[in-house]
C-alpha cells in the first residue's frame, strides 16, 4: 500500500517553493544527530546484557546493528538510491541489517554506530539544509530532514536500549523540538490510509517551549499536508510536551496517559479529535 503527499503538494515541495517553511538550520539538526549518537554508543557500550529484550523482537545488541545502518543514509547523501524502493520495504531493509550484523558484543557495535555517525556528519555537512536528497522510496528530503530523522533514530532507540538495561534516558527538550521541525516533510508519507480514509481535519500544533515549533496538519481523505506555520482556523490545537509528543510519533506513547497527566491538551472546536491523531500515522 503506498502512501504519498497530494501530487499539488508534491509538485511545491519539487519546485522548491515549500523549502522555506520545511526546512531547518543544519547546524541544529546535525546537533542533535551528534548529541543523540554519542549518548546511544555511551549506552550501548556500557551493555552487559546484549540478549535483553529491547523493543519488539530485537535484543539490545540487534538495535545498535540497526543504528549501523547509518551507513545507507550517508550513501544516500551522496546519490545513491536507498536500499529500500518504496515505504514498506523500511522494514524488510531494517531486518536484514540486523540480520547480517556479525559483532556480537555490544562494545565493538557500539564503535561502528559511531564511526557511521561521524562519516555521516562528514558528508552532511557538504551539503546545504535544503538541499533535496533522495531518501527510502525515491522520497525527496531536504538534508536537514535526513539529519533530523537520524537525532530521531538515536534517541528513540537509545530509549530503548536505556529501558532494556534499567537506566535512565532524559530526552533533551531542544533536541526533541528539532527532531519535530525535522519530521515535518516526513509526516505526510507516513500516513495511515486505513486510518485516515475518509477523514479531513485541520490540527495546530505545538510544543511547548519555542514558539517556532509548530506546524499545520491538514488531513484530507487519506493525504496529509504539513506546514511549519500556525495561525487561522483549525479544528483542533495540540499544545504537547516535547519529548512526550516525539514518542507518541514514533510509536512509543499512547496518547491517553499524556492527556490524563496534561503533557498534550488539546483545544478548539473539536478538541476530542487531539485524541484520534496518533491513529492516523503508521509507526516509523
Amino acid at each position: 500500500m503506498k502512501v504519498s503527499v497530494t501530487e499539488e503538494f508534491e509538485a511545491r515541495i519539487q519546485q522548491g517553493k515549500e523549502r522555506r517553511v520545511l526546512t531547518l538550520d543544519q547546524d541544529r539538526a546535525i546537533g542533535a544527530a551528534r548529541r543523540g549518537a554519542e549518548r546511544f554508543c555511551e549506552v550501548l557500550a556500557s551493555a552487559t546484557d546484549p540478549d535483553a529484550p529491547a523493543v519488539g523482537h530485537w535484543r539490545v545488541r540487534d538495535v545498535g546493528a540497526h543504528l549501523v545502518g547509518v551507513r545507507a543514509y550517508t550513501a544516500m547523501l551522496r546519490g545513491e538510491p536507498s536500499p529500500a524502493s518504496s515505504i514498506d520495504e523500511i522494514t524488510s531493509w531494517n531486518a536484514g541489517t540486523v540480520a547480517v550484523a556479525s559483532r556480537p558484543d555490544c562494545a565493538s557495535i557500539a564503535a561502528e554506530v559511531h564511526d557511521a555517525f561521524e562519516e555521516f556528519f562528514a558528508e552532511s555537512q557538504r551539503h546545504a539544509a535544503d538541499e533535496l536528497v533522495g531518501w527510502h522510496g525515491a522520497v525527496q528530503l531536504p538534508v536537514s530532514s535526513v539529519s533530523a530523522v537520524l537525532a530521531g533514530e538515536a534517541y528513540v532507540h537509545g530509549r530503548d536500549v536505556a529501558r532494556a538495561l534499567g537506566r535512565p534516558w532524559p530526552l533533551d527538550a531542544d533536541d526533541m523540538r528539532t527532531i519535530f521541525v525535522g519530521l515535518l516533510p516526513v509526516l505526510p508519507h507516513y500516513v495511515d490510509r486505513d486510518g485516515a480514509v475518509g477523514f479531513a481535519a485541520s490540527f495546530d500544533v505545538r510544543l511547548r517551549g519555542d514558539p517556532t515549533s509548530r506546524a499545520r496538519f491538514e488531513f484530507d481523505t487519506g493525504h496529509l499536508t504539513v506546514r511549519q506555520c500556525g495561525g487561522g482556523r483549525v479544528d483542533c490545537r495540540v499544545s504537547a510536551e516535547p519529548a512526550t509528543f516525539v514518542l507518541i510519533l514514533y510509536g512509543r506513547s499512547g496518547l491517553l496517559r499524556p492527556v490524563l497527566t496534561g503533557r498534550v491538551v488539546a483545544s478548539g472546536r473539536k478538541p476530542w479529535l487531539g485524541l484520534t491523531l496518533p491513529r492516523r500515522f503508521r509507526r516509523p
